[in-house]
């Protein structure tokens, strides 16, 4: 693994924990007023994902690139992917019986695994002109 890959891997961690922060403070909010977990979990999820493109771009990958569709929607792409398969595995893990708290937690593990390629292979990786 490169110096430039292990940097990169450390601050997608600090902006993830922040991040999942988010998540999980509007997550388990939306819960407590009485929506459907599977709802909170869109909520939340969105409320993070702005939060991580701003960070993710100038921090994280130092992606010093113009802004571009493209790109924002190469990260909306990935970010929507990733939310459908949280939705799914949450709604899962929460009807073979796994608590909340614990199948919370295992989802954003899987999500932010798969961010993190998706941003560094994809939506942040230098294009070719």
């Amino acid at each position: 693994m490169s110096k430039q890959t292990l940097g990169e891997m450390i601050r997608f961690g600090i902006v993830g924990g922040i991040n999942t922060m988010v998540d999980m403070g509007v997550f388990f909010l939306v819960v407590w007023m009485g929506s459907p977990p599977e709802i909170a979990q869109v909520l939340g999820y969105s409320m993070g994902t702005v939060n991580s493109f701003l960070w993710n771009k100038n921090f994280t990958f130092r992606d010093k690139e113009s802004l571009d569709i493209g790109k924002i929607v190469r990260f909306l792409t990935v970010n929507l992917l990733s939310l459908a398969l949280s939705v799914g595995a949450l709604y899962g893990l929460l009807l073979v019986g796994i608590a909340l708290k614990r199948a919370k937690i295992l989802v954003t593990v899987l999500t932010l695994l798969l961010n993190f390629l998706g941003y560094r292979v994809w939506v942040f990786s230098p294009r070719k002109s």
